[in-house]
């Protein structure tokens, strides 16, 4: 018995170093992003807690695996490599590189030195940068006003969410190209392709960066998906229609983010939900450019006395989720 309790503070003593390893002043940001309870306790340091802390935890775990090739979670190490290495836009007006030179810098700092602000920027800048360039998982990326205002508040900017999805997941992973340069040009082709517009007069306004992938996504499901899926892009597409009968899907003066709507991992039955109120809103906006108003018409109609459902409309316009 002595030996077995011998044994066992001798374990505790190898083990207790390393359990603990996350709470020393000499930790790096970089190890504590890639184990959970020191993400928990950096955070809960920065004063993020609750729900919005758990937010803030699987997205960036959903980054470090989405950055990742065989799709798990890196180590400290894996991580610095990955970052030094990945192959980013350096061309005029690109803000990347110097956002992964940022992130690169500040994951070596010591987790009590880096200020909240900073951290937040660690996060904004490695969502952006996974789900831009990385492609170990399938990735959906939301604007966090429109997911959570708790976040919001404390300035992140994004969520990062792995897609469930079985045809977003091939789509993403199988059908659209590896990288930010020929995703860009698989979208401008594709929508030359099925006259949806002109892909290279969309400004920053309409259309970010970060939000290319959920665009080519929403192309590849308009060739690949299920029916629903298609029927669904039929009416985002009508919504997008011009007085003229063409469709303009980044309209400047029809200013929707609809084809978003894949990146949430839509089940069929709100999908279907959905494509009705679309199919409605391109029936009461026939003859006129912008469609915000009849949409949230329709959502008023919908909704009727019901306060609750008032209520979330009020939000909806307030915050631009769908239309600008």
């Amino acid at each position: 018995m002595r030996s077995l309790f011998s044994l066992l503070l001798f374990m505790g003593l190898l083990l207790g170093p390393t359990q603990f390893a996350y709470s020393g002043a000499a930790s790096k940001v970089v190890d504590l992003l890639v184990n959970d309870s020191g993400l928990s306790e950096l955070l809960t340091r920065k004063g993020i807690r609750g729900v919005a802390a758990n937010r803030v935890k699987n997205s960036v775990r959903n980054s470090l695996m989405n950055l990742n090739y065989n799709g798990e979670l890196p180590s400290a190490y894996q991580l610095k490599r990955i970052l030094k290495n990945l192959s980013v836009d350096s061309s005029s007006g690109s803000p990347d590189a110097g956002l992964k030179a940022k992130l690169r810098s500040f994951i070596n700092k010591s987790g009590d030195d880096i200020t909240p602000d900073e951290l937040t920027e660690v996060v904004n800048d490695l969502i952006y940068l996974s789900h831009r360039y990385g492609n170990g998982q399938a990735t959906a990326l939301a604007c966090s006003q429109c997911v959570s205002d708790p976040l919001y508040k404390k300035g992140f900017k994004y969520t990062l969410e792995i897609l469930e999805d079985s045809n977003s997941k091939k789509v993403m992973k199988q059908f659209l190209p590896k990288n930010s340069k020929q995703t860009r040009s698989f979208v401008f082709k594709t929508m030359k392709q099925e006259q949806l517009g002109d892909f290279s007069r969309a400004t920053m306004d309409i259309l970010s960066r970060e939000e290319e992938k959920s665009l080519a996504l929403f192309l590849g499901l308009k060739k690949l998906g299920s029916k629903k899926q298609k029927d669904f892009v039929q009416a985002v597409l009508d919504v997008s229609r011009k007085p003229d009968g063409s469709v303009q899907l980044l309209d400047p003066s029809n200013k929707h983010k609809l084809w978003k709507l894949f990146a949430d991992d839509l089940g069929e039955k709100k999908l279907e939900g959905w494509t009705k109120i679309l199919r409605e809103v391109a029936s009461e906006s026939q003859g006129q450019r912008s469609k915000r108003e009849a949409f949230f018409r329709v959502l008023e109609k919908r909704a009727g006395d019901h306060e609750g459902m008032k209520k979330q409309i009020k939000v909806l316009k307030r915050k631009n989720c769908f239309f600008q």
